[in-house]
C-alpha cells in the first residue's frame, strides 16, 4: 500500500478524505492516487484535516511529499 494510500485509508476512503479537506468532488484526491503523489502545497491542509477530524496520520507517509524531499 502506497503512502497515499495509507493516507487516504487513514480518512476512510476517497470521498472522506475529501470532505474532510473540504473539497467538492473527490477528483482531487482520485488524482493522488492515480499519480501516486501529493503536492507539497497540500499537505499542511491535510495535517490540520487529520487534526479536526482525529484521523491518526503517520509523519513518515507525508514526508516524500514535503517540499525538497527527494
Amino acid at each position: 500500500m502506497s503512502n497515499v494510500d495509507k493516507i487516504i485509508h487513514a480518512f476512510g476512503g476517497l470521498r472522506q478524505t475529501s470532505k474532510a479537506l473540504g473539497h467538492k468532488h473527490a477528483s482531487t484526491v482520485q488524482h493522488w492516487v492515480k499519480t501516486g503523489a501529493i503536492p507539497h502545497w497540500r499537505i499542511q491542509e491535510i495535517e490540520q484535516a487529520a487534526e479536526r477530524h482525529s484521523v491518526s496520520i503517520d509523519d513518515a507517509w507525508l514526508n516524500d511529499f514535503r517540499q525538497g524531499a527527494a
